[in-house]
């Protein structure tokens, strides 16, 4: 009996807010985030329009951390982080 396990099936389970502190640091989220996106297919986001924030998605929080470091780090992004919710 052999198990396998397809990253593509996975759902997040914890979603955090992001919002950024300029005009240009939402550009430079929305194109990281793309970026992250299709190399991870266990990373979601969307926006929500009624708060400004973008929901960021994941399998957990190390996931997320992961994802937030990588914004700042690679893509230079400034953005307030808002408490995780599980999904």
């Amino acid at each position: 009996m052999s198990l396998s396990i397809n990253a593509n099936t996975s759902l997040p389970i914890l979603s955090i807010g992001i919002y950024p502190k300029t005009e240009a640091d939402q550009e430079k989220l929305t194109h990281g985030l793309q970026r992250l996106a299709a190399e991870d297919p266990t990373f979601q986001f969307e926006p929500n329009f009624q708060s400004g924030q973008t929901i960021l998605s994941g399998m957990d929080e190390l996931h997320l951390d992961i994802i937030i470091d990588r914004l700042k780090c690679e893509f230079e992004v400034e953005a307030d982080i808002f408490a995780p919710q599980v999904v």
